[in-house]
């Protein structure tokens, strides 16, 4: 496979589906974190706290339990890579046959040089039809 550059229309959308699978990434390493201050913050409101110097104590656990935890997150989060974001554009717009793919690819044999433009003609016109959902949790 070649590296053609994509037209920047497409370059675009493969952006945007990078950002939606950083966030869907993140929200499946960050959903912890977040779960301990919120209960954290619930007990609080609920008056359900130690006694004394016990409550800023018992806070303080969990805002650090919930950093500890961001951290380690922070650094295993991955980055999506340029393929996964074509595959889920094409997902997401239910393209069949990796479109993507054929306008960054070369024919395998000469013999196929004249029908060539033809398949990339039909390849980029399933590419006008693109859609991207949201991130979903996946929690």
């Amino acid at each position: 496979m070649t590296s053609e550059p994509l037209p920047p229309r497409l370059a675009r959308w493969r952006r945007a589906a990078q950002a939606v699978l950083w966030l869907e990434y993140a929200a499946a390493l960050l959903w912890a974190p977040l779960a301990i201050l919120a209960a954290a913050a619930g007990l609080a409101l609920l008056g359900v706290t130690p006694p004394g110097l016990l409550s800023p104590l018992a806070l303080l656990a969990a805002i650090a339990a919930a950093a500890f935890w961001a951290r380690h997150a922070a650094k295993t989060l991955p980055k999506p890579t340029p393929h996964a974001a074509e595959r889920r554009l094409e997902s997401d717009s239910a393209l069949p046959h990796r479109p993507f793919a054929v306008l960054q690819d070369t024919p395998a044999t000469p013999d196929l040089a004249t029908i060539w433009p033809l398949h990339r003609a039909r390849a980029a016109a399933a590419l006008a039809r693109l859609r991207l959902a949201g991130p979903a949790a996946h929690l």
